[in-house]
């Protein structure tokens, strides 16, 4: 069955808890890439102790939650990781 309850009982979602930084650092480098006009770029200043896997997991996560995922992609070549522009 329902119980019915108020709207404001319901519990926020993040509960005012920070971004880690690793998924902070990923916002901040896909806004600054879309916002930059450049064709491509390579991705340094990774937070410290990260793996390059989990630095382009973390790239392509803030470029999917920002809807960017189909003008921009993510690249990982050795140990690198790229950021490019999808050309048309």
């Amino acid at each position: 069955m329902l119980e019915p309850i108020a709207i404001d009982d319901i519990p926020p979602i993040r509960d005012g808890r920070k971004l880690s930084p690793l998924r902070a650092f990923a916002d901040e480098t896909v806004i600054a890439f879309d916002k930059s006009g450049a064709d491509a770029a390579i991705v340094t200043g990774a937070p410290e102790g990260c793996k390059i896997n989990q630095i382009t997991y973390q790239l392509r996560d803030a470029l999917w939650r920002r809807g960017m995922s189909d003008r921009i992609r993510i690249m990982q070549r050795k140990r690198n990781v790229y950021i490019a522009r999808i050309q048309p």
